[in-house]
C-alpha cells in the first residue's frame, strides 16, 4: 500500500513502514505437542527415564521475528524529528560519600576507601568531644550532626543559629538512557477512487499492527493474556536509496507504534460523490523496543580508537590509533 498513487515521480522522498511478526519461543518441537509428551518422546529416544539438560533444551525453539506481508510506503513527512537522550540525576553524597567517591577515585579499593573515611569520621566526632576542633570545625559538625539526628525543625534551628548548614556535596549520576520516540503527521488528500480506497487500506493497516492478538485458555474461549503487538521497521529513502546509508541518524531500530489518530476532514467538510473523505489525517507516535547504547551509534573505526583510549590512555592511543 502507498500513497500518493498518481504523479509518484514527484515524490521522491519516502518512508516505508514493513511490520514484523515476533514469534515467541515454544517449549515444544512439534506443534501440538505438550511439554510432558516431548519430554516423554525424549525419554523414549534416549533410553532413560530422566532427560538430559540438554535434551530438555532442544524443546524450546528461540524467539524468530517474520516479515509480515504488509507494507505502507508514504511521502516524506513535512518535518522528522529525531531527539536523543539519557537520564541525568543530581545524587546528594553527603561528606561521608564524598570522602568514599574521593578514595575510590584516588585509586583505593571500596573496602579501603568505605574503611578509611569509617575512621576519619570517627576521628572527627572525638575530636569534636575533645574540643580538638576549630570554631569553623566545630559549628560544620554540629550542623552535619543536627541533620543526621535530628528532626527538620531542629536541625533548621541549629544550621541557622550557627549559620553554617551541611555540603550536601552534589554530584551528578548517569541513570539511564531514555527510549526513543518518534511522531510522524500525513495529510492524505485523494484525487481518485484508488486513492480513497488505498487511505483507507493504510488506516486498517496501522490500527491492526499496533493492537495485540488474545490468548484463549484452551478449549473455554476466555481470554487470559495478550501476545505483544507487532513491531515495524521504519526506512526513509530518496529514490531507491535508503538515506540510514547517507545519515547514520536516521537508522532507526524496531519499533512500537504506541499511538494512533486519523482525523477525517479536518480542514473542511467535502465528501466525493461516493461518501468517501475529502481528506484525511493520520498521526502516529512510535517507541523503539530498546534504548541506544555508544556500540548501536558509534562507527567501528570510532570504537577501536576509543577501546585504545581506555585501554592505553591518550598517548598511546595517538600512537597506536594513527595504525590504520
Amino acid at each position: 500500500m502507498e500513497f500518493p498513487l498518481q504523479s509518484k515521480d514527484k515524490y521522491k522522498a519516502r518512508i516505508r513502514f514493513r511490520p514484523y511478526v515476533t514469534i515467541p519461543p515454544d517449549i515444544s518441537s512439534k506443534v501440538g505437542v505438550s511439554e510432558q509428551e516431548a519430554t516423554n518422546s525424549a525419554d523414549l529416544q534416549s533410553g532413560t527415564q530422566t532427560p538430559t539438560l540438554d535434551e530438555r533444551r532442544s524443546f524450546i525453539s528461540g524467539t524468530r521475528e517474520v516479515r509480515h506481508y504488509d507494507e505502507v510506503v508514504l511521502f516524506m513527512p513535512r518535518q522528522v524529528q529525531v531527539v536523543d537522550g539519557v537520564n541525568i540525576q543530581n545524587l546528594d553524597l553527603g561528606a561521608f560519600g564524598a570522602g568514599i567517591e574521593r578514595g575510590v577515585g584516588s585509586g583505593s579499593g571500596v573496602v579501603e576507601a568505605l574503611a578509611s573515611n569509617t575512621m576519619n569520621t570517627i576521628s572527627s566526632f572525638m575530636d569534636a568531644l575533645s574540643g580538638n576542633l576549630d570554631a569553623e570545625g566545630a559549628r560544620a559538625f554540629a550542623s552535619r550532626t543536627s541533620a543526621m539526628f535530628s528532626s527538620d525543625n531542629v536541625s533548621g534551628a541549629v544550621q541557622s543559629a550557627l549559620r553554617t548548614t551541611p555540603n550536601p556535596n552534589t554530584r551528578m549520576i548517569f541513570r539511564s538512557v531514555n527510549i526513543r520516540e518518534f511522531a510522524f503527521d500525513f495529510l492524505m488528500t485523494p484525487t481518485s477512487e484508488a486513492e480513497s480506497q488505498a487511505i483507507k487500506q493504510i488506516v486498517h493497516t496501522f490500527r491492526k499492527h499496533l493492537y495485540p492478538k488474545t490468548i484463549e485458555l484452551e478449549g473455554t474461549g476466555i481470554p487470559i493474556a495478550y501476545r505483544f503487538p507487532n513491531t515495524f521497521q521504519i526506512d526513509m529513502y530518496y529514490g531507491s536509496q535508503n538515506l540510514s546509508e547517507i545519515n547514520p541518524s536516521l537508522k532507526f531500530q524496531r519499533m512500537y507504534l504506541r499511538q494512533f489518530t486519523a482525523n477525517y476532514n479536518p480542514n473542511s467538510m467535502g465528501f466525493y460523490k461516493n461518501g468517501e473523505f475529502n481528506e484525511v489525517q493520520i498521526s502516529m507516535a512510535f517507541t523503539e523496543t530498546k534504548a541506544l547504547t555508544y556500540e548501536d551509534v558509534a562507527s567501528d573505526r570510532e570504537k577501536i580508537y576509543d577501546d585504545l583510549l581506555s585501554r592505553y590512555g591518550r598517548d598511546a592511543y595517538a600512537s597506536r590509533g594513527d595504525r590504520s
